[in-house]
């Protein structure tokens, strides 16, 4: 277990605000995870949980959460030894259910934050999610994944988003995969993997278990 790294209301403002200016910039042994997913059979049925195609898919992040993560110690090399911390996290439901955001505090690991602002933003044209994080070390906004929800309610839903991201182990961009399940009132299950070979094959590095506090 490692010490937490406090937040100050300095550093917590200029994350939020960072988040926010996403909303304006908007224009080894690997595990084999399925390819891109099938759209729904009919992508204009509206989402079951709002009535609406899309808005509303996390309003279940609103409120305080109690979280389990778990971060694989040795990426790329077949180990399956996990840094295990609890962390806290808060989330914000913006814009009538088109908007989220929420901020993460964790303990962190040396080449990891103990902080982040993930701020989601739906587009109905598009009929998608992009999701944008600053990483609370440095403050940069990171490059948005993409994607929607499948399923029926709550424990049934499944959210897939995919795009890029840095691994300073590798010195070079990887693809990124972030998977939203096992979703209820009370509890959800995060999931981000990377692939180093063009999504070939995945390999998951950081889960996040949240419980309603």
């Amino acid at each position: 277990m490692h010490a937490a790294s406090p937040l100050t209301p300095t550093r917590r403002a200029a994350l939020l605000g960072a988040g926010l200016m996403a909303f304006a910039a908007v224009p080894a042994q690997a595990e084999h995870l399925p390819a891109v997913d099938r759209l729904p059979t009919d992508p204009y049925q509206p989402d079951l949980l709002t009535g609406g195609p899309g808005a509303g898919d996390f309003d279940f992040l609103a409120g305080r959460w109690s979280v389990l993560s778990r971060r694989r110690l040795s990426r790329w090399v077949g180990d399956d030894r996990w840094d295990e911390a609890r962390a806290s996290a808060h989330g914000q439901v913006m814009l009538g259910g088109l908007a989220c955001l929420d901020e993460l505090e964790l303990p962190a690991l040396a080449d990891q934050p103990s902080a982040a602002v993930t701020f989601r933003l739906y587009d109905p044209a598009a009929r998608h999610w992009a999701l944008h994080r600053v990483d609370g070390r440095t403050g940069t906004l990171q490059a948005p994944l993409t994607g929607r929800f499948t399923g029926g309610l709550f424990a049934g839903r499944r959210g897939d988003f995919r795009g890029q991201d840095f691994d300073p182990l590798l010195g070079r961009p990887v693809q990124a995969r972030v998977i939203w399940s096992r979703i209820t009132t009370t509890s959800a299950l995060w999931e981000q993997a990377w692939s180093a070979d063009e999504g070939r094959s995945w390999e998951t590095n950081w889960t996040l278990a949240f419980t309603r506090a």
